[in-house]
Formats: C-alpha cells, structure tokens, sequence
C-alpha cells in the first residue's frame, strides 16, 4: 500500500528478510545494509560497511515479566518499557519515542539537531514526516504478495543532515530503523524466538581452509548473504569479495595423545580401533599363509620364529601355554574290525 502523501522519489529502499524485525536482515537490491539479531532478551542492531564489516548501532533489552501494576477492568496489561542503548546513552522506550497526548504519534529527534520527526500511521502503513510535515520515510509492513520494506526519502530536511558525497544521513537511517523497530515490535514478542545458541550439529558445513575468504558466523542472518559495498554511499567503491569477519566458526579437534591430558587417561577411541585393525591384519595374513603352498626351499626358518614371539606379546602370564615336557601325550589305535563266520 502506497503513502497518502504526495512524496518524491524514494532515494532508499529496505527490505526485510523475514516479517519479525526481531531476527532479519535489511537489504538493498540484495546487499546487507542493516542487520538485526536476537539472543534471549537482547537484540542488536548492525550496520554493515565493505571495509569494517559489522559496525553496532544500537541494542535493546526487553523486559522480562510482565509489569506488577493494577489496572482497570477493560483495560490492557502494561508492560515495563524496553531499555535501548543507542549513541552512547541508555533511554528508554517512552524517551526516544515520545507520544502525543491521544496516543496518535510517536516523535523523537535526532542528537545534535533541532528538527524532530513524528511517526503516525495512515491506513496500515506508518509514515515518519519532519516537523513541517514534509515526508521522510514510510514503513509498509509485510503483506502476502510483498515483503516488509522500508523507505527512505531525500529532500532539503534529510540533506541537511548528510555528510558530503553521502546519498542518506547514517545518523538518519540509523534512527529511522530503531524507531521502526520499536513500533513494531512488542516487548513480549521476544519470548518467541530461541532462548539458547544453535548446537553445533545444526550448523551448516562451511569450507574455512586457508585460501577461502573469512566466512561470516552461522549465528548472524548474514551467512547466506554477501556483503558488497553498502548502500548508504554514493561514492564509487569497488566491490569486496571477502564477507565480513564473525564470531569465529568453532571446528572440531581430533585429540591426540599429544593434546589429552595425563590427570584423565583413558583408552582413546583410535588406539582402540588400531589394534583390533592390526588385529584383523594379522588373523588374514595368518589365513593366506594357510592357503598358499610353500616349497621346502621357499620357506623361512625365522618366520615361524618371529610369528610366535608376536603372539607371546598378546598373552598374559596366568595364560602362557606350559612347557613341551609337561605335555601329555595319548595316543589311540584303531584296531581292525573282526567278522566271524559260522558254520
């Protein structure tokens, strides 16, 4: 659904990964520009930049219960107000978003700047217009046919706040995301979403040798996605092809005796399966030599040898076979069988 208003051409475009702003990523024609992650009650925002990868923006932290105030029969359950930590201060939800006396419009500003800007929202969409009234951003939410976006326009009260060369004010669109978020978003809602890391039996198999780029954390919504340069310039800059440094990929180890430690001991699995393989080596060498015919003239007098003083190896001393002179011999004849013949 289209703004109401009469707006210009819109000079950026974000679009969602996913409806919640919760666990998403922001794009642009496919390139990451903001991403947002959730863990537990804490949900980060970051910007992605092509030389200093993840850059953080902002982080909140939702409350945990519910709020322990009466209320009036009719009336909805409020909750405690989320802390953001945003520019190097903490606020909280009701001090970055202000409201209007009926509840229509939500204003914040900008730090260092004198212009505020005001949320409403018209016919399902939310429309953020400067003190003037002049049109700023436009967020849709996500429809069946169409993914959440949001939309951010250039016009003499945005281009005040633009450093030179820059298409959007990062201040800007950094502000604009966050209180998109928080209008958005309930402070419940990140009961939803898993309480505890992946295990590591869930996460893809990635190539990390030494020649490939360094690849981006299976934790971050960014792993499937490359990270050229990012939108909010205008200046040309050559695409990178590394993705952007993460939490380092844990690997697993092989432990060797080298690296088990002595104060726990144990048999380990490989050793264990060494020795039945040498086991299984030796019974079929044992076999073949059975089977295979061996002239006098062919036949090594230390083989025999060497072959009996491996098995004393793999004998214990209660089952050491006893001497040649202890052992006894018996010895049975079968006589002929007799027929007797009558008369």
């Amino acid at each position: 659904m289209s703004p109401t208003l009469s707006t210009p051409s819109p000079q950026l475009t974000l679009r969602l990964s996913s409806p919640s702003f919760l666990e998403t990523v922001l794009t642009e024609e496919g390139l990451p520009v903001y991403s947002t992650e959730t863990y537990e009650n804490n949900t980060t925002l970051s910007r992605c930049d092509p030389y200093y990868g993840l850059s953080l923006v902002a982080s909140i932290q939702w409350p945990h219960h519910e709020s322990s105030t009466s209320f009036c029969k009719g009336k909805a359950k409020e909750f405690p107000s989320p802390r953001i930590f945003i520019n190097g201060t903490s606020v909280s939800d009701d001090e970055l978003l202000k409201r209007n006396f009926v509840n229509t419009s939500r204003k914040f500003r900008l730090p260092g700047h004198s212009v505020s800007f005001k949320w409403r929202r018209v016919q399902g969409v939310f429309q953020c217009v400067s003190s003037s009234g002049t049109p700023v951003a436009v967020f849709e939410p996500a429809i069946l046919t169409a993914r959440a976006r949001i939309t951010i326009y250039v016009n003499a009260t945005t281009t005040a706040f633009s450093d030179v060369g820059d298409r959007v004010s990062t201040l800007l669109a950094d502000y604009i995301v966050v209180t998109a978020l928080l209008l958005t978003t309930h402070p419940q809602d990140w009961q939803g979403l898993r309480t505890s890391p992946p295990s590591p039996l869930e996460l893809p198999v990635l190539d990390i040798s030494a020649d490939s780029p360094t690849s981006s954390s299976p934790f971050s919504p960014l792993s499937a996605l490359s990270m050229p340069s990012t939108p909010l310039t205008a200046t040309s800059i050559s695409t990178s092809t590394s993705n952007y440094p993460h939490y380092p990929i844990p690997t697993p180890r092989l432990y060797t005796n080298s690296t088990h430690s002595h104060a726990h001991s144990q048999s380990l699995p490989s050793s264990e399966w060494g020795y039945q393989q040498q086991q299984s080596q030796q019974q079929f060498s044992r076999q073949e030599g059975r089977l295979s015919p061996r002239h006098a003239s062919t036949f090594d007098l230390t083989s025999s040898s060497t072959f009996f003083d491996k098995q004393e190896d793999f004998l214990l001393e209660q089952e050491s076979p006893p001497p040649y002179e202890e052992i006894q011999w018996t010895v049975r004849v079968r006589q002929p069988r007799r027929t007797t013949t009558t008369c």
